[in-house]
């Protein structure tokens, strides 16, 4: 007989809702601070700039690979709601018979 083991997958975390949105907000971050070291006069403005260029490359691919489960997740429940273009008629009415009412109260 043999016996292996098996390799434990490791599962990283996921984002939040909280983290897309940090991600954002640092994609903006980045841009900002890029367009304020191309109108400065530092000296190593380029190396800065190409360092926060990189750090943007990935804050921007995390951002999309989460965008697309996000807006599958928002897809799925629109497309699982019925439409409310016609209302649906009730089994007494669709066989030409009057809709029973509710019982009242009892009489005392």
């Amino acid at each position: 007989m043999y016996a292996c083991t098996m390799a434990v997958r490791i599962q990283p975390p996921r984002l939040s809702r909280a983290d897309i949105e940090g991600l954002a907000r640092g994609h903006a971050a980045c841009d900002s601070a890029q367009s304020m070291l191309l109108s400065s006069k530092f000296p190593a403005r380029d190396a800065v700039s190409q360092m926060v260029a990189q750090a943007d490359q990935v804050i921007c691919s995390l951002f999309n690979k989460a965008e697309k489960v996000m807006l599958a997740q928002v897809a799925a429940p629109a497309a699982e709601t019925p439409s409310d273009s016609a209302p649906a008629a009730s089994v007494g009415e669709s066989a030409g018979q009057p809709e029973i009412a509710a019982p009242g109260p009892p009489e005392p």
